[in-house]
């Protein structure tokens, strides 16, 4: 009897082992992973993170995974670091990036949060012969990066950060619009920092995110290092391209500007469908707009205007090499004026003169209907010159908040490494003498940005 009790529970555990399928071994997954963390915000970032699986049931691996400890302290010193940790809930165990809730099952099919300063993203893909390929999604479920990765422990640091710093250090001295930025206790304050981080960083993650972190306390904008990234990576949405237009009623239509990152053409299309329709009014959504060239940008300002727009002055490093004052608003016409929708030329522009005057002339279709623009704290950039020169010539209305205070003209360089990084070589001043970058734009109506669509429909649209 007991043998045969003995053979029955021994068939039991063969059996419920064929149900359960067969056990996910630690091995896979734990250890020393180089990553390559590819997002539109950071580039291809290559960490190296360390994996831990945290329990193992019969079909799924539960894991987690983090860059390299303490590095928080080495960046905002002890204190900081403490704060952050304590009040702010970020860098737990000191990794600038960590993944949890990790999940491997079925064999190869691998579920996590990657968490980081650039925020929180949802991986979704496989693990197979050491190697692991995941997309990155955000809340929304929309898929704006990837993670790829290989076991092992790769050789600590995994670039040159010394050579990527030192070029990035003398090409500031070299190229920054006013070099009497250069003199003062930030840059010099950044500079030091920056050489320590160059000094102990092991990975490209610490080495971007101190450099974001010190660079936050400098007197300008359009300041960033980024590794590139061979392939574009964009947010995948329903539309998937830059300019979107919505008829609201049969008087009003919606034209959302995700970016200024398109071509003129693009912005040209988009007019003639608007012009065609004869809308008596506008809603143009700049909110969260980044920016980007001047191609687009220069498209929108001519699509929207009847008369020639002034609006404002380039100021180059040619010019702060002679002059220590801001030239008056009436001295702005005699410098070369610049209207083309061509980011090349203005860049040939900027390096040719000591300043250049910006001008925008119609440009067909023209719409002569009502234009209210929506603008937040992330309306940035190309977009900024744009609002204030159409709200101060009454050719259109602001409603939001205050845009983001950024616009310079930023300039790419390569430093090595496979690093690229932008600086500002041109400062900009509107056509009544007034400083953007820093200050922002204020809108006609502070709506809040959530806000502003609705109280546009009801003001505009309902009558309300």
């Amino acid at each position: 009897m007991k043998k045969i009790l003995f053979l029955l529970l021994c068939l039991l555990a063969l059996t419920e082992q064929g149900c359960a399928g067969p056990r996910i071994e630690d091995a896979r997954i734990s250890g020393p992973w180089l990553l390559t963390i590819t997002t539109p915000d950071a580039g291809a970032l290559r960490v190296v993170m360390d994996f831990e699986v945290v329990r193992n049931d019969k079909d799924t691996c539960r894991f987690t995974a983090w860059s390299q400890k303490d590095m928080d302290k080495k960046i905002l010193g002890k204190w900081k670091a403490m704060a952050a940790r304590s009040f702010g809930g970020n860098f737990e165990g000191g990794s600038l990036m960590r993944i949890v809730a990790g999940k491997l099952f079925g064999m190869d099919s691998l579920t996590a949060i990657l968490v980081s300063p650039f925020g929180n993203k949802y991986l979704d893909g496989r693990l197979v012969n050491g190697k692991i390929e995941c997309v990155l999604s955000d809340g929304a479920r929309q898929v704006n990066g990837s993670l790829t990765g290989i076991k092992g422990a790769p050789a600590l640091p995994l670039r040159n950060y010394q050579r990527i710093c030192d070029s990035l250090i003398a090409i500031t001295e070299r190229k920054l619009y006013d070099p009497v930025l250069l003199q003062g206790s930030a840059w010099l304050d950044f500079k030091t920092s920056l050489q320590k981080i160059a000094g102990f960083t092991g990975d490209d993650a610490a080495l971007v995110m101190g450099f974001f972190y010190f660079a936050r306390t400098l007197p300008f904008s359009h300041f960033y290092l980024l590794p590139a990234t061979d392939r574009p990576v964009a947010a995948t949405g329903e539309s998937g391209g830059n300019v979107t237009l919505q008829t609201l009623s049969p008087s009003a239509a919606l034209l959302r500007i995700r970016s200024f990152g398109g071509t003129s053409s693009e912005m040209d299309s988009i007019f003639h469908i608007v012009s065609a329709a004869n809308y008596p009014l506008l809603l143009v959504d700049l909110r969260d707009n980044p920016g980007g060239a001047i191609d687009a940008g220069m498209a929108f300002a001519g699509h929207l205007i009847s008369d020639t727009l002034y609006g404002g002055v380039f100021l180059t490093r040619r010019y702060f090499a002679t002059h220590k004052a801001i030239p008056a608003p009436e001295a702005y016409r005699q410098y070369p004026l610049f209207s083309a929708a061509n980011h090349k030329l203005l860049l040939q522009g900027i390096s040719d003169y000591e300043a250049l005057g910006l001008v925008a002339y119609p440009r067909p279709p023209v719409f002569r209907g009502k234009v209210v623009i929506l603008v937040n704290a992330n309306t940035a950039s190309t977009c900024e010159p744009l609002i204030y020169a159409l709200r101060q010539s009454g050719r259109a209305i602001l409603a939001g908040t205050k845009s983001a205070g950024a616009m310079l003209n930023g300039e790419t360089f390569d430093v090595g490494e496979g690093f690229t990084f932008t600086l500002p070589t041109a400062t900009y001043y509107t056509a009544d003498g007034q400083k953007i970058d820093q200050q922002g734009v204020m809108p006609d109506f502070n709506t809040g940005s959530s806000d502003a669509l609705d109280f546009a429909m009801h003001k505009w649209i309902n009558g309300q």
